[in-house]
């Protein structure tokens, strides 16, 4: 007799994750919304997040052709330094582009390759408050250079023992997002501004396979100074962590109405020998796009929501991959949100008065939106 499979009736050798009980901090977990309705934290945002929807389009940079400079390939990161000057990562160039605050072009630092001073396929960019440039790449190095008068020159080139995704920086302490090969669930590494290892914390998802748990450990991460706090998501998942800057988790707080994408484990014979199977078009799902600090104690979190049509879409040069994206302005010190809207462009820098754009679509540019400040 041959047993064929019924429908309802599960795979054992199958396991759909994500699994609410293995998301970490779950259970002390508050909802992404007003708890304080009528605290001055949460008015001051509502007033902030009413200016960042109304903001002005004010600049742009990138152009479908024309010289270096101007056309953009693969836009992965912006920073700014103290004095407005922007840097931009181009994954596509392997280089980081400096333009005034004007937008006027003023060098490059970096090209492709993988001796002193080139990029690998880059992943990250940052800025510190001395101006100092790091850059990690696919090859685990983290590139420094250190600001001259005329510009920027290579200082140096250490080798991370972590698979590097994001960074964000507090004073003199760099904190490098990655999943290390050793036996470790943490995703948050900290070192000294020269490589020294400072230590690890932070923990995502507790299922026992390294397989699964790393489809889960790439998010994003910020630092906020004002209170110093490490802000990170995973990007399929619908919780967003604050940690202190020594690596104790402050809070937990969850996304509402977050689709999140199925992700089979085919169980191996041990969690380790699992394979999975990840297939972006079965159903419409969320993810997290982008966690940004922002200069007033805040952060900006941005939802991408996909649908299977949206993505063939996309895949055909027809439009972005994503059909909406939610935007939220949280409150770094408790978790509290106000809700701006689906109307903001996909932020991945912002100051005081300006925040910046990047797009794909029809081409890779940069735009900057001008908006009142909080204070006035």
């Amino acid at each position: 007799m041959v047993l064929g499979s019924c429908k309802g009736v599960e795979d054992p050798q199958k396991i759909t994750h994500p699994i609410m009980s293995l998301i970490s901090h779950i259970e002390s977990s508050h909802e992404l919304a007003l708890h304080s309705v009528g605290s001055e934290d949460l008015l001051y945002a509502r007033e902030l997040a009413r200016k960042l929807a109304s903001s002005t389009e004010i600049l742009t940079l990138g152009e479908p052709e024309g010289e270096e400079h101007q056309v953009f390939g693969q836009i992965t990161d912006i920073k700014l330094d103290r004095g407005g000057n922007l840097y931009v990562l181009d994954a596509a160039y392997s280089t980081v582009r400096i333009y005034d605050s004007e937008g006027l072009y003023k060098y490059s630092i970096g090209s492709p390759g993988r001796g002193p001073g080139e990029f690998f396929m880059p992943e990250d960019l940052e800025v510190d408050s001395l101006g100092r440039v790091y850059v990690i790449d696919k090859t685990s190095r983290k590139t420094i250079f250190k600001r001259v008068a005329n510009g920027h020159e290579l200082e140096q080139v250490i080798t991370l023992p972590i698979t590097p995704f994001e960074l964000c920086s507090d004073g003199g302490t760099l904190y490098v997002h990655g999943t290390s090969s050793e036996e470790s669930s943490n995703v948050i590494f900290t070192y000294t501004s020269d490589g020294n290892s400072l230590g690890a914390f932070g923990t995502v998802y507790e299922s026992p396979s390294s397989v699964v748990r790393y489809f889960f450990e790439q998010g994003k991460i910020a630092c906020t100074h004002s209170p110093g706090k490490i802000i990170y998501a995973s990007g399929l998942l619908p919780v967003i962590h604050s940690y202190s800057l020594e690596g104790d988790i402050q809070w937990t707080a969850r996304i509402p109405n977050f689709k999140m994408l199925n992700i089979v484990e085919n169980k191996g014979a041990t969690p380790d020998q699992s394979s999975v199977t990840m297939n972006v078009r079965s159903n419409a799902h969320d993810q997290i796009a982008t966690v940004v600090p922002f200069p007033a104690k805040h952060v900006i979190l941005q939802v991408s929501s996909f649908t299977p049509e949206s993505i063939d879409n996309s895949d055909r040069g027809e439009g972005e991959r994503f059909v909406e994206l939610l935007s939220y302005l949280v409150i770094a010190q408790t978790g509290e949100a106000v809700y701006i809207g689906h109307s903001l462009p996909r932020i991945v820098a912002i100051t005081e008065d300006h925040f910046y754009t990047k797009q794909t679509s029809p081409y890779p540019k940069i735009t900057v939106h001008s908006y009142n400040s909080a204070g006035e």
